[in-house]
């Protein structure tokens, strides 16, 4: 764990109770895969899509949610809150949309 937080500047701790020093778990932060659920601003729980995804009104089709919802494309990661498409209703156009929550 050390060398991980060396090499990257963040990672775990162990917790301990403060009046016995017994250890009792841990915390700490840790990288964001791409396999990872993620929630988006209407509460969807979403998943990238592995290996042959399908296509949806000619769209490649690269997430799917829980809420029988579907998204294109993967996260834009290039901001602080990364974003992701998803089919406007009656229409043929896209809508960005926050991820809220990443899980591991």
């Amino acid at each position: 764990m050390q060398a991980e937080f060396d090499e990257r500047g963040f990672g775990w701790w162990a917790l301990e109770a403060r009046e016995t020093g017994e250890f009792i778990g841990r915390a700490g932060l840790d990288e964001v895969g791409e396999d990872m659920p993620f929630t988006v601003t209407n509460g969807a729980c979403c998943l990238i899509a592995g290996g042959g995804t399908t296509t949806r009104e000619g769209k490649r089709v690269d997430c799917g949610c829980d809420n029988d919802g579907y998204l294109y494309g993967y996260p834009n990661k290039t901001a602080a809150v990364w974003n992701i498409s998803y089919p406007a209703p009656g229409s043929d156009t896209s809508v960005s949309t926050p991820i809220t929550k990443m899980y591991q």
